[in-house]
C-alpha cells in the first residue's frame, strides 16, 4: 500500500490510475485506490511469478 499526505508537487500528466489498474488486471491481480484525508491511498496485489490467475 502507498499513501501520501497531499502536499506534494502535482504529477506530470499520463496514464495513472487508469493504467496501474488496467496493468494489475491484466496480471490477475487486485487495485484498489481512492482519497485518504488530504492525500490519496493505493493499493496493489500481484499474484506470485507463475501463479495463474
Amino acid at each position: 500500500m502507498i499513501s501520501d499526505d497531499g502536499h506534494g508537487a502535482p504529477a506530470p500528466p499520463g496514464h495513472g490510475l487508469t493504467g496501474m489498474r488496467e496493468r494489475v488486471d491484466l496480471l490477475g491481480g487486485a487495485f484498489e485506490a481512492g482519497p485518504a484525508g488530504t492525500g490519496w491511498r493505493l493499493s496493489a496485489e500481484l499474484p506470485r511469478a507463475g501463479a495463474r490467475p
